[in-house]
């Protein structure tokens, strides 16, 4: 991969401060992009930032070919583990979430909502849901190939949209039957208030202009529409134990490292109403980081390729929580 890198020197992408102080270099652990990043936090607000970082018109160039948004089959996961999960997402839907009844049968005497409570939060396919608005657009921003959120959204009743930089995820993505826009947000010219929800999983921390995309999301989102997103956390404890090792961290394709105090200070500005936030079960890259960590170390990570310690790692990976940061939102009317 390329390393004569174009860096630019930013300001803070919340309060526009230039005033920050180094924290540590980081450098790319997963795709393998050579060179070091200077991480730094603003004084004013508490944004932790890459700074200077690869300009925009160079980063997808850091992206490699199987990043995991862009190569994937479009063919419907089919097996029983999948259709399992889709029971349990039809029942969180409807007893929490307002969905009209579909596949989530139980008998009557069967406490659904209690079971339904307990069940959401429990796993991380479980926390991307958005209430019922029937009829309604959605919109996922950094959408890639489509085919795993969109399309379920759409066997939920949603009018799928998205916006996605990778030509190749783009195709996937309309060919699953998506309405998908290839290039920028702003170059969408999506009317005002036109969707009822619109969604970043995972995305906005890859976002160089995040002020910009949130206030354009404001603008063609209805008022009361939801905004919906997650964040990795870097107000847990795995980031401050592994730095630019934790797997979530990921330099330099993630620019901004939000917590939930700077991820709010960022929403306020743009004129959004957070309603809801979660700290799901998972996504803690635990596993990762520590073979991160030993790789740093200059020791081989092969001891824990033994069985019994994968077990073990992936099953803190799915039950630790904190990792991320899930945040639901509201575009208020004007006088409220």
């Amino acid at each position: 991969m390329a390393t004569d890198w174009q860096l630019e020197y930013m300001p803070c992408a919340i309060c526009e401060s230039e005033e920050s102080y180094f924290l540590f270099w980081a450098r790319d652990w997963l795709y393998g992009n050579q060179g070091r990043f200077s991480v730094v936090q603003c004084v004013r607000c508490g944004l932790v930032y890459i700074n200077p970082r690869i300009a925009p018109n160079q980063i997808a160039s850091c992206y490699s070919d199987d990043y995991y948004a862009y190569d994937a089959s479009i063919r419907p996961n089919n097996s029983s583990g999948a259709k399992l999960k889709g029971h349990i997402q039809s029942l969180v839907a409807e007893e929490i979430y307002g969905y009209p009844p579909g596949t989530a049968k139980l008998p009557n005497w069967v406490p659904s909502y209690l079971i339904a409570r307990i069940l959401k939060g429990k796993g991380w396919y479980l926390s991307r849901m958005l209430p019922w608005r029937e009829g309604g657009r959605l919109l996922d921003i950094g959408c890639g190939n489509g085919t795993t959120y969109l399309t379920r959204m759409r066997t939920m009743g949603w009018d799928t949209y998205g916006v996605e930089l990778n030509d190749r995820a783009c195709q996937y993505a309309i060919a699953a039957g998506h309405n998908v826009f290839c290039g920028q947000l702003s170059d969408a010219a999506w009317p005002n208030d036109y969707f009822d929800a619109i969604s970043l999983w995972d995305t906005l921390e890859h976002i160089h202009n995040p002020t910009q995309v949130l206030t354009e999301c404001h603008q063609i989102l209805k008022t009361d529409g939801i905004l919906a997103l997650s964040v990795p956390n870097f107000g847990s404890i795995y980031a401050r134990m592994f730095k630019d090792k934790w797997f979530m961290f990921t330099a330099p394709l993630h620019c901004h490292h939000y917590t939930f105090d700077t991820l709010k200070k960022l929403l306020d500005k743009c004129r959004f109403r957070v309603s809801m936030v979660e700290y799901p079960l998972g996504e803690s890259g635990i596993a990762e980081s520590l073979r991160n960590y030993m790789r740093f170390k200059g020791h081989s990570p092969s001891f824990m390729r033994s069985r019994p310690l994968n077990i073990l790692l992936k099953l803190l990976d799915r039950l630790a929580p904190y990792g991320h940061i899930i945040v639901w939102a509201t575009k208020p009317n004007r006088q409220q």
